[in-house]
């Protein structure tokens, strides 16, 4: 990763003849970060699954594996679970996608966990005003079910999270120095981000290209825009 850094560095020192490797510059370093992220995740788990024998175990170890929500009496699974380090989600449709997905792999596909333990854990997910959409629902399993649909009615309309990239890109600020080449590659990273994240909702750029070129040319500093 240090070596990529590096040799963007350099590539930004002639970024008008190199778009091309700047893309796949940051398309690969998209692909080692989920890699270090899912070895990070497998490396915790198994080091927190790691079971005491019961002889070697103390009280302590005991009564804190009993506290644990939905592993007393009361609970359907009896290992603890190790402490997961949830995405969180406030409302912005663009990142119900990425949410959704998390929570989806790490709770709600958890066989081991009850629908009123992967409730808590959804409430726990959620920030600000989005919270405020399941609060009216009691911890129940019939429930849980209830909250799932209510968010994906809501946060997972593709054609509203489609929208909400739209707007990210007409909103962009505009870059007024070409010499402000931290500036430059900002603009090019959010346009790209947005405009995969809109193709992967079945959006092709073909399908508004025409109306996005413009806008964006006027987004770019005027020499960049003088060398198109």
């Amino acid at each position: 990763m240090e070596l990529i850094a590096t040799l963007n560095e350099t590539i930004l020192g002639q970024f008008e003849d190199e778009d091309e490797e700047i893309a796949d510059s940051s398309e690969f370093m998209d692909k080692i970060d989920i890699c270090l992220t899912t070895l990070e995740d497998a490396t915790r788990v198994e080091a927190e699954n790691v079971v005491t024998p019961p002889t070697q175990a103390n009280s302590s170890q005991q009564d804190q594996q009993v506290d644990e929500p939905g592993h007393g009496s009361g609970g359907g699974s009896k290992v603890r679970l190790p402490k997961l380090q949830l995405p969180s989600f406030d409302g912005n449709f663009k990142d119900w996608s990425a949410f959704w997905d998390s929570f989806d792999s790490a709770i709600n596909s958890n066989q081991s966990l009850t629908p009123i333990e992967r409730f808590s854990y959804l409430r726990a997910s959620l920030r600000g005003s989005v919270a405020a959409t399941i609060n009216g629902l009691s911890l129940s399993s019939a429930n849980y079910e209830a909250a799932v649909a209510l968010l994906k009615e809501r946060y997972g309309d593709p054609q509203k999270i489609i929208n909400a990239h739209m707007d990210t890109l007409v909103n962009l600020p505009i870059v007024e120095n070409a010499r402000n080449l931290k500036a430059v590659k900002h603009l090019y990273d959010e346009v790209e981000a947005n405009v995969r994240a809109s193709r992967a909702l079945g959006r092709k750029a073909e399908e508004y290209g025409g109306l996005l070129l413009p806008l964006m040319f006027h987004k770019i500093p005027e020499e960049i825009r003088k060398n198109l």
